[in-house]
């Protein structure tokens, strides 16, 4: 005979039920992805970056194009240039001025730029096509 309606006249005890727990919603998607982002990394300003900004500020497209930065390390700013033309005008007549607006306009304690050079940059080099 069947017990409690079921088929096959066995009870079968029921199999205990995994707890759910309750997920916590984001409070928005952008939320979620910004939150994504920032902990692995990407799209965040670098130094580099915001130095590059500047730089391209600092010292024209034109020279900008032949510059390109390199580093920055215990308040040094690598650079490395095009042409000892260029090189000897930036490091001579304009240094002082670049790191003074640099540190004004990047915030960071830029204390010396020190140039090297290294013959003409193409387009994936420096990453801009000098239009």
């Amino acid at each position: 005979m069947a017990t409690s309606g079921q088929a096959g006249g066995g009870f079968l005890p029921k199999s205990p039920q995994p707890k759910r727990r309750r997920l916590r919603e984001p409070d928005r998607v952008r939320d979620l992805i910004a939150s994504v982002v920032k902990r692995s990394g990407l799209g965040a300003d670098t130094k580099l970056d915001t130095l590059r900004r500047c730089w391209r500020e600092a010292v024209g497209r034109k020279n900008a194009a032949q510059t390109q930065l390199v580093g920055l390390k215990a308040g040094v700013l690598r650079v490395d240039v095009s042409t000892s033309v260029l090189t000897h005008e930036l490091e001579v007549y304009y240094k002082a001025d670049l790191i003074r607006r640099l540190r004004e306009q990047s915030k960071l304690p830029i204390q010396d730029i020190r140039f090297r050079v290294v013959g003409s940059f193409g387009p994936t080099q420096t990453g801009d096509s000098g239009l």
